[in-house]
């Protein structure tokens, strides 16, 4: 039993110890491999991400302490690897977003109006209703509100893109100039509190290709959320006149149709095509705004989604000017046609009336005595 127990003692003490886990004053985790930084403990990861940073945006991505532990705990959460720029960039944008989100003040007022006003306005009953805004007025009965958000996360997203782009650039003009020598008693500005890279090293061929990547995919991006903005602006501005060309068209329709059979064929062509465009863009229209809507509610819950490109409008804000005009002239030239055969009707039946209605001429006594 001794002998069991002095090979198990001598054993004990020939096995490796297990490495010392020590707190990394970044991420205030417990860490194997950390390392002195001046006066700090700093684990790999966190000095790995920490000098990237400081070649690449030239310095800090927080603000407070808190701030601070929140980024680098989210990027021990990508693994104990060494990441690519790639990835760092992506977790210091969707750092700087939140916080972005946190500052931004949101306003959500706006007016209770009866349903038939919003849907005027292009939105939809569906989406009016699930907003649940609503109250009882004495006059109008259910009037409805709509908030509306004064910025949303796809244009802070474009934003903090554009920050980091301009970032990256000046630090990579900076570094590609002359070096200035630090005067007697100077220091460099510590990243994240920590002794900086050196300023002066070259960048590899990977990074310069991954740099130059991300310039792309980032200027892709805010080409992408600009043609979106664009897109959504139009169809707001027509989805409310459309739907008031459908309401012309159809009440124009409703009035012609006991001559529509006597109209000219062209007209009718031409009526019938403004009809039916104006029900597609209406269509094409409300789907982009639904589109927008649904987009930017799914990045709002994910705010690193991919863009996604709005489907294109099958008209432009000319040729929609052009076709407005258009159909306004076809249903004035519908009413005005219609209303001059209404007038032809009621004239020929009122002269069918009194040709009904003429005496015939009287026989006089003589007269029938003669015959």
């Amino acid at each position: 039993m001794a002998d069991s127990t002095l090979r198990e003692a001598s054993a004990a003490a020939e096995a490796p110890a297990l490495p010392e886990r020590q707190k990394c004053a970044l991420c205030l985790l417990l860490c194997e491999k950390v390392s002195k930084r001046g006066a700090q403990l700093v684990c790999s990861s966190c000095v790995n991400v920490s000098s990237m940073l400081q070649h690449k945006l030239g310095g800090k991505v927080a603000t407070t302490l808190e701030d601070k532990v929140t980024f680098y705990q989210k990027i021990k959460s990508k693994g104990s690897g060494r990441l690519e720029w790639k990835t760092v960039r992506a977790l210091v944008k969707e750092h700087m977003i939140l916080r972005r989100i946190k500052q931004s003040e949101v306003s959500v007022g706006g007016k209770y109006l009866p349903m038939n006003v919003h849907l005027a306005a292009g939105w939809t009953e569906s989406q009016v209703r699930a907003k649940e805004d609503f109250m009882e007025d004495a006059q109008l009965g259910t009037v409805w509100r709509v908030p509306v958000m004064e910025k949303t996360v796809r244009q802070i997203d474009e934003e903090i893109d554009e920050e980091l782009t301009t970032k990256e650039q000046e630090v990579t003009q900076s570094r590609q100039g002359k070096k200035r020598k630090l005067q007697e008693g100077e220091q460099q500005e510590p990243d994240l509190d920590l002794p900086s890279a050196a300023a002066g090293s070259k960048a590899s061929e990977s990074n310069k290709a991954e740099k130059k990547e991300a310039q792309e995919e980032a200027k892709a991006e805010r080409l992408v959320l600009k043609s979106n903005k664009t897109t959504a602006a139009l169809a707001a501005k027509v989805v409310g006149p459309l739907s008031t060309l459908v309401s012309s068209l159809n009440s124009a329709k409703g009035f012609a149709t006991k001559f529509w059979d006597d109209l000219a064929p062209d007209l009718r062509t031409s009526f019938a095509e403004a009809l039916a465009t104006a029900l597609a863009w209406k269509t094409a229209a409300t789907s982009a705004l639904q589109f927008q809507e649904n987009y930017e509610n799914a990045a709002r819950k994910d705010p690193a989604a991919p863009v996604q490109s709005l489907p294109a409008l099958p008209f432009t804000a000319e040729t929609f000017s052009d076709y407005e005009k258009a159909s306004k002239a076809t249903v004035k030239e519908l009413r005005s046609t219609v209303r001059a055969k209404k007038d032809e009707a009621v004239a020929a039946a009122e002269a069918a009336g009194k040709a009904k209605a003429k005496p015939k001429p009287r026989v006089n006594g003589k007269a029938k005595a003669a015959a």
